[in-house]
């Protein structure tokens, strides 16, 4: 009987298999014909014209206009249809930002608040549904027409022992944050980890254009790293795969906040770089601004060399990942790859020192180029994600 359900099932499992050939392509291209897509994909034209007529008459994709003629009559371009649902982001990391987006995951408003290590989870929740209320109110948007609300979060559920200064997931570790929106938004809720978010914003919107194997590197004030292979992103077996900020790079190191030592988050973190500045009593330190104050003088010989030192602690953690997953590409995001663009530079030059194999010693690093700070186009990215892939 389990047998035969199998047999059954396997035709519609090949149909959702072949749409999301189409899906990405289409949203590879944003605008492309039938006759590509069946080169792209491999699949054949009559294939092709049934699944794109498919998902024209769910609404999900429209023709978009009359394409250029290689001879015979010009074709008709496909794209995905923006107004088919709205879209919800919300990325909760050192600050809030709260964007409204079309299905194509153009941004039409947005929000954003700045939260401190100290403010309680409740409270920024609160602030959360309330502006998220204003925004729909402000563009008359019914519920009914949301495709879902994407969030971005600290994590949940993970080990936390102790305080550490600059931590900012303090206290997220016990919050179901799906939990509370659902009591307060009559709105599906789709949650994740800011890291995998924001490697699902270079896997629809980045890189991931070109590529369909790259690792995103997420360094914030959380480290942590999104593996994407063929296309899709891995999250293990139990769903935590990625935990790159908890491998340790010396046993007997500093003493991380998960309760093991020489986690790389202790060396190549926002936190990290502020505690270790903190300690070294830099002239004219601004306690109450550090971070700010850090990035506004990092060419004070101090600062310089703590950050050198942070960039070559990540090449080393960096290059034993690509020793055991080979990517095509690394793409180095968060704020400080952004704020202080040499530490791309520096673990580009260092990380071969540390890779084994020639022909991956050549392994691109790049810094994302994708605007995650004013718009959270991974939370976004999450929503299309899971709404496209598992119809």
């Amino acid at each position: 009987m389990n047998l035969q359900r199998k047999e059954s099932a396997r035709p519609e499992l090949l149909k959702q298999m072949n749409q999301e050939l189409i899906i990405r392509q289409i949203v590879k291209a944003k605008e492309i014909s039938r006759a590509e897509l069946s080169r792209l994909t491999g699949l054949a034209l009559p294939s092709v014209m049934r699944l794109v007529e498919d998902l024209i008459i769910k609404g999900v994709i429209i023709e978009s206009r009359s394409g250029a003629s290689t001879g015979g009559r010009k074709p008709n371009l496909i794209t995905l249809n923006s107004a088919y649902k709205w879209i919800i982001g919300v990325e909760i990391t050192s600050k809030v930002i709260i964007t409204l987006a079309d299905f194509s995951g153009e941004a039409v408003d947005s929000a954003l608040f700045s939260i401190s290590d100290t403010e309680l989870p409740e409270n920024v929740l609160e602030k959360i549904v309330r502006l998220i209320s204003e925004i729909i109110a402000k563009h008359q948007i019914k519920s009914s027409n949301i495709a879902a609300i994407g969030v971005g979060t600290p994590g949940h559920d993970f080990k936390h022992q102790g305080l550490i200064k600059g931590f900012i997931a303090k206290g997220w570790e016990t919050i179901d944050v799906s939990a509370y929106l659902k009591q307060h938004l009559n709105i599906p809720i789709i949650t994740e980890n800011v890291c995998r978010t924001r490697t699902l914003s270079e896997l629809w919107f980045g890189v991931g254009r070109e590529t369909s194997d790259f690792l995103y590197a997420f360094i914030d004030w959380g480290v942590g790293i999104g593996i994407v292979k063929n296309g899709y992103l891995e999250e293990g077996s139990s769903g935590v795969a990625g935990e790159f900020g908890h491998t340790s790079i010396d046993r007997n190191g500093k003493t991380c906040y998960c309760g093991k030592k020489g986690c790389i988050e202790m060396y190549a973190s926002v936190g990290a770089l502020v505690t270790t500045v903190e300690a070294k009593a830099i002239e004219n330190l601004d306690e109450t601004e550090t971070f700010d104050w850090i990035i506004a003088h990092q060419d004070h010989p101090q600062i310089s060399s703590q950050i050198q030192e942070m960039a070559h602690s990540l090449s080393f953690a960096l290059a034993n990942v690509v020793n055991l997953l080979n990517p095509s590409k690394v793409v180095l995001g968060g704020v400080l790859p952004r704020l202080l663009p040499e530490i791309t530079k520096q673990v580009e030059v260092e990380i071969g020192e540390y890779i084994f194999h020639h022909h991956a010693m050549h392994t691109p690093i790049i810094q994302s180029a994708v605007n995650n700070e004013t718009q959270c186009l991974g939370s976004i990215a999450l929503v299309i994600h899971h709404e496209l892939m598992s119809r």
